[in-house]
């Protein structure tokens, strides 16, 4: 789904969004009020409404924001429901704050620089994918692994 709307009415009944997102992140964001998986394929979530509308999601299990413009964990830290965590090809360089997120058991490595620091480990093997992997490939073993768990 590709959503370009600017009035998009509330929808607390969608729970799963697959898609993109452009200038009406936010929007789009307070619309799906009950989401618990948002797989994001292009979208920019650097502003600071963005983030704060990322946030707000406490319901969330699963996100996927590859190359979203985050450059850290912040916004995740009240997402307690969290397990898979897909931040690829973004620049984050610290993920201390997912420290709190007990939850979490699936982590893309590849979106974390080589200088991050790193004071939590995650104990699942699909947390450990080798970085030189391509884009395209990392996104698909992770959707095989998330499918899988349903």
């Amino acid at each position: 789904m590709e959503a370009w709307e600017t009035d998009i009415p509330s929808l607390p009944h969608v729970t799963d969004f697959q898609g993109d997102l452009h200038s009406n992140t936010v929007d789009v964001f307070a619309a799906l009020s009950s989401l618990r998986v948002l797989e994001l394929v292009v979208s920019d979530l650097s502003t600071a409404q963005a983030r704060a509308a990322l946030s707000a999601w406490t319901g969330l299990t699963t996100l996927s924001a590859p190359d979203a413009g985050l450059t850290d964990t912040g916004p995740l830290a009240p997402l307690s429901l969290l397990t898979d965590v897909d931040l690829d090809s973004n620049q984050i360089q610290d993920i201390s704050s997912l420290s709190a997120l007990a939850n979490v058991r699936s982590l893309d490595r590849a979106a974390i620089r080589s200088r991050t620091c790193l004071p939590w480990s995650p104990t699942s093997p699909s947390a450990t994918g080798p970085a030189s992997r391509s884009r395209a490939t990392r996104s698909t073993a992770w959707r095989r692994r998330k499918t899988s768990r349903r």
